[in-house]
């Protein structure tokens, strides 16, 4: 993981009739310091891939991260992990 956040991701096919998803939000929280959480929607073209948020990790400190998609009618599958 190093400084980095890097998200692997692959979803599922949307339901019949609804738009697959067009972007990631990354919500990333450390209850570690007393930052507030922060998102970031990250637009993906694929079904499967690897995004990488702008922001600096420090290893020192664990993370929550919470992975959802969505698209422009709404949101979609979500993930969570600590890291």
């Amino acid at each position: 993981m190093g400084d980095r956040l890097e998200v692997s991701y692959a979803l599922p096919e949307p339901p019949p009739g609804q738009p697959p998803a067009t972007a990631l939000v990354v919500h990333l929280n450390s209850p570690d310091d007393a930052l507030p959480p922060r998102a970031q929607a990250i637009p993906i073209a694929a079904p499967a891939g690897e995004v990488s948020p702008p922001v600096r990790l420090d290893p020192s400190k664990r993370y929550q991260v919470t992975v959802s998609a969505g698209n422009e009618v709404g949101g979609g599958p979500t993930a969570r992990a600590t890291v």
